[in-house]
């Protein structure tokens, strides 16, 4: 049987592979064995990033258990996580425990990495979305994002994707929006965020809002100082004049592959079965979403990504 090697990383930024141990994973809080069929090559574009004030958990196939690894050949280490790229969803999270005094996590999908004697993998799956789209943050370097956007006008199978977080995202799609052609272009954000500036938004042939839930009090805890309910967010989607309006519904193991949100998963995207629907990793510090959601006080009783995408996948094909 294939065996998953645990990635860590050294407080000097050197990534090591751990011949010993084994991978875990979160899919809520308990760590877990996922098994080698989980994980698939890293894919381009891929991003890996050292998880600071954390320590990182492994799973003993000697014990049979999942243990903390504060240190690895007499050296501190720290845990480590992909981001993928779009078109990728996350299977599982890295298991690790925060220190103390640990800041929060900047905003991304963090999804657990391994390695195989071909490379490094990830425990992911792919969506087989366009061939080709590069996302850009608004926390990127400003020549990071001038070389993304000559990419894009470079290779006409690409589009550039923007997810807004902030006021400051506007200044950077009006850039995208004077620069590329509306078919290019790709924009998500908050539904407030979103009907603040119509200008900008026009630039944009492709728009969606985002959606972490489709329970209402889930999506209104997480962004408890947006002004639209969910019921709001998803009427001013279907209010968009785009070629292409939607939802962007983030995903997060523990969440999304619940029982009750796959429910309201279903009733909703029924309801409103012309809008189109992207999906994309949340991108949050998933300790702190945890607790501000209080998903722990919800049956433990998660189908798994995959299986949730088989339920997602039907009930796309049964719109309309």
């Amino acid at each position: 049987m294939e065996t998953i090697r645990l990635v860590v990383s050294t407080t000097s930024g050197k990534r090591i592979e751990v011949n010993e141990f084994n991978p875990a994973g979160m899919s809520l809080v308990k760590p877990v064995s996922p098994p080698p069929s989980a994980f698939i090559p890293i894919p381009e574009g891929t991003k890996i990033t050292t998880l600071q004030g954390r320590v990182p958990m492994a799973f003993d196939p000697d014990l049979q258990k999942s243990i903390r690894l504060h240190e690895y050949d007499g050296e501190r280490i720290q845990p480590v996580a992909a981001i993928l790229p779009p078109g990728y969803l996350q299977l599982y999270r890295p298991a690790y425990t925060a220190e103390l005094d640990a800041r929060r996590l900047p905003p991304a999908g963090y999804s657990l990495l391994g390695a195989n004697d071909s490379g490094y993998v990830v425990a992911a799956i792919s969506l087989q979305q366009e061939a080709q789209i590069i996302r850009v943050y608004e926390t990127d370097e400003e020549d990071e994002i001038e070389q993304n956007i000559q990419q894009v006008k470079e290779n006409e199978n690409s589009r550039l994707y923007l997810a807004l977080t902030s006021e400051k995202g506007v200044d950077i799609a009006a850039k995208f929006g004077s620069e590329l052609e509306p078919n290019k272009l790709i924009l998500s954000s908050r539904a407030d965020l979103l009907a603040k500036h119509p200008a900008t938004v026009k630039f944009f042939d492709s728009v969606y809002v985002e959606v972490n839930s489709f329970q209402s009090a889930f999506y209104e805890r997480f962004q408890p100082s947006q002004s639209m309910s969910l019921q709001e967010a998803l009427e001013f989607s279907s209010s968009l004049d785009t070629a292409q309006a939607g939802i962007c519904y983030q995903v997060f193991p523990g969440l999304t592959d619940h029982p009750l949100e796959m429910v309201a998963m279903k009733d909703t995207l029924h309801k409103y079965d012309k809008l189109a629907v992207r999906l994309q990793n949340l991108p949050c510090d998933p300790e702190w979403y945890i607790e501000e959601l209080a998903l722990t006080r919800q049956h433990r009783q998660m189908v798994g990504i995959t299986e949730w995408l088989k339920v997602y996948r039907q009930t796309i094909e049964g719109r309309g």
